[in-house]
């Protein structure tokens, strides 16, 4: 900056323009006040402020260092000398010529903006405080907002039934009717609260048995790779009558977080189908079969991990560093777990002569000289039948010497209680525990009980949703859908009864409205009255208990608002109910014929399934399999399903419905007609009386227990 005084110094920053004003000189200036040497021209003040604007990128690159460097500190004044400047020769230096005079403003002509790019650190600053800000006024409201709820919640009145209380999380009524709510839902409840030594003790077990496998070692954190995190669940293990066996803490990876295509790839696992179950179960139990459980423990520690992934260590074991576990083992929560440890099972029990039926991936039969059992698996749970007591031994010791497992309750499965009457070659499901606990933590333990689950009358539409923002926030205060979860739970385990509205209510779950949420709490009211209803299975009455036979229904246009009908079968062996369903049509049928046959499709598929599963499991023989009779109460239908009768009115029909007519011309089916009055599942397919919901219950062999 050649001609420029030492006094006068620039700052240039993005998107400002400097103008200086030249003061008068101080008396302790230590410039002296000579007059300027013989050949140095003296610049005019406008001169020197053009200069020091528009001068080169030399120049501008210096200044703006100097302003960057002093960014944020507006209590300290800039250095007196810059190095730049400081290592300039002190004389000559010119000055103003009249340095008391104050030298007037003049505007620049054509300043020129800065280039620099660099944001200044203060924005930042500002802006970081402005997000923080934002986020404590949105705690706040947020915590304004649940205590105004919670307010709420307290002025209403007691019996009012199923609003959320401060019990706990209503949102986990299903699970918590199964297990209770003492149960703590993070690590810091679980050390802090009553039982706060028995959980301690749980986490203490788990994390020996992680480090006796090897479950992991730990290494430095990647730099390239995302590390997952880790949290402690919890669960208290109660026997049939709701006493305590033991607290059982898990330390469960947080694969959410995982990628596809890095962290895992296949997901799938087979598990025992409740139809598989029930079919077990009834056979064991009518030919006098004996039954056993086991557990394996630490199912998912077994196999070998197929991905690299990291993962934090557990909260309150960790070494104080920041290593990671870099997992050799599966592990309960990542994506993959469920189906390494299955894949891993299949290998083993392979190996041992255990054969995996095609009808269904996690049953397993074996034959030895002893005799023959049939295993079925439900995650890490073994139920093992076997035709004596020898047989029963052996295949238990097999598993045993394959994995490392413990005995369970073989009357306490899955979290219903099975009831044994080898006397009369029978056995019982129930829910009465897990019933009376989802009625007691829902306030409906009191209620009055009505003999229907819904109204006879009663027809539900899309109409009765809510329309408005204001009625959906009304609506929202009601658990509507974890409700309708746990009667489901219900009706595909033990109760038949309650499949038509399971299915009905299933259908406006997304936006209920009041009418819905009426329905469904009349549904709570029928299990107060029937909480120790049961399913008993065997020998039920005079039939053959290995004959199958069908019973499906249809109720024609019965929605109002698309008009499509209802379908729905029952299967029995012998007189015991095995398998059962209500469901939506997927298309509009055009007259109850029709609406009929495309039920009986839909109920012949699943025949198909239950006699091909019974041929495998080995209770019918694969050469000459009995026929088995399905029961229809529409002429139309049976006639259509025999031959390509009355074409002008079914030619539209789609050709899949089609099939069962070749299966009765092959002799699989026979197609008998029975009245309406003595169609079994009449009541899968609409809400009957109370004198035919009755004869249902009777016909279904639901027993108090």
């Amino acid at each position: 900056m050649a001609g420029l005084p030492l006094k006068h110094k620039f700052v240039a920053s993005r998107d400002v323009i400097v103008y200086e004003k030249v003061f008068s000189q101080r008396d302790d200036d230590p410039i002296p006040h000579n007059t300027p040497s013989k050949g140095v021209s003296q610049p005019t003040p406008s001169t020197a402020l053009i200069e020091g604007v528009t001068e080169g990128n030399t120049n501008q690159t210096t200044t703006n260092q100097l302003h960057v460097s002093e960014c944020g500190k507006d209590s300290t004044p800039p250095p007196s000398k810059p190095d730049s400047l400081a290592a300039q020769p002190a004389s000559p230096v010119p000055k103003p010529e009249a340095a008391s005079a104050v030298i007037p403003d003049l505007a620049p002509s054509a300043p020129r903006r800065s280039e620099r790019v660099t944001r200044p650190s203060w924005k930042k600053e500002a802006v970081e405080k402005q997000k923080a800000k934002e986020a404590e006024v949105k705690a706040e409201r947020k915590t304004r907002r649940e205590t105004r709820n919670q307010s709420k919640l307290s002025q209403e009145p007691e019996t009012m039934p199923l609003e959320p209380t401060t019990m706990g999380n209503i949102a986990q009524t299903a699970y918590l009717a199964a297990h209770g709510h003492e149960i703590p839902r993070n690590f810091r409840e679980a050390t802090s609260g009553p039982d706060s030594d028995q959980w301690w003790k749980a986490m203490h077990e788990e994390i020996e048995m992680l480090q006796k496998r090897g479950t992991w070692k730990l290494i430095e954190k990647p730099k390239d790779r995302k590390v997952i995190g880790s949290r402690w669940t919890y669960t208290i293990k109660y026997g049939p009558s709701g006493e305590i066996l033991r607290y059982k803490a898990r330390l469960v990876a947080q694969g959410y977080s995982q990628i596809p295509g890095v962290d895992y790839s296949d997901t799938f696992s087979p598990t025992v189908r409740l139809d598989s179950l029930r079919i077990i179960l009834h056979f064991a139990a009518s030919h006098g079969w004996y039954r056993g459980q086991d557990d394996v423990t630490g199912a998912f520690l077994h196999s070998p991990i197929d991905h690299e992934i990291f993962m934090k260590q557990p909260e309150g074991f960790g070494d104080g560093t920041d290593k990671v576990a870099n997992l050799l083992l599966s592990l309960y929560g990542i994506k993959q777990g469920l189906h390494l440890w299955n894949k891993y099972m299949h290998q083993k029990l392979i190996s041992r002569n255990f054969v995996r039926l095609p009808s269904d991936y996690a049953v397993y039969t074996r034959h030895t000289a002893t005799g023959m059992s049939v295993t079925a698996i439900h995650v890490d749970n073994a139920l093992t039948i076997a035709n004596s007591r020898a047989m029963l031994a052996e295949t238990r010791c097999e598993l045993h010497s394959l994995f490392e497992m413990k005995e369970e309750d073989p009357n306490w499965l899955m979290g219903f209680k099975l009831i044994d009457d080898r006397k009369n070659h029978t056995v019982t499901i129930s829910q009465a525990q897990y019933t009376g606990t989802l009625l007691k933590r829902l306030g409906m333990a009191d209620c009055n009980p009505v003999s229907t689950p819904l109204d006879p009358g009663l027809v539900l539409s899309k109409a009765d949703c809510p329309q408005t923002e204001d009625e959906r926030k009304e609506m929202a205060r009601h658990p509507y859908r974890e409700v309708l979860g746990a009667i489901t739970w219900l009706a595909v385990v033990s109760r038949p009864d309650l499949a038509y509205a399971s299915s009905q209510l299933g259908q406006y779950s997304s936006n209920p409205g009041k009418p819905h949420w009426k329905a469904l709490t009349r549904v709570l009211r029928y299990l107060k009255g029937t909480q120790d209803m049961a399913l008993t299975l065997g020998k039920v009455g005079n039939t053959d208990p290995d004959l199958l036979t069908g019973h499906t229904d249809a109720s024609w246009a019965n929605d109002p608002d698309d008009r499509r009908s209802t379908s729905g079968y029952v299967f029995q062996l012998g007189d015991a109910a095995i398998s059962w369903n209500s469901k939506k049509q997927h298309t509009v049928a055009a007259s109850s014929t029709e609406a009929e046959y495309m039920a009986l499709s839909h109920g012949a598929k699943q025949a198909l399934w239950l006699r091909r599963f019974l041929r495998d499991v080995g209770l019918h023989t694969a050469e000459s399999p009995p026929t088995t009779h399905l029961s229809v109460d529409n002429t139309g239908a049976i006639a259509l399903a025999k031959e390509a009768r009355f074409h002008a009115r079914t030619k539209h029909i789609d050709v899949h419905y089609h099939f069962v007519r070749e299966r009765v011309e092959d002799g699989t089916f026979e197609v008998t007609h029975v009245p309406t009055t003595e169609m079994l599942a009449d009541g899968f397919t609409k809400p009957l009386t109370r004198d035919g919901h009755q004869k249902m219950v009777n016909r279904l062999v639901l027993t108090k227990v």
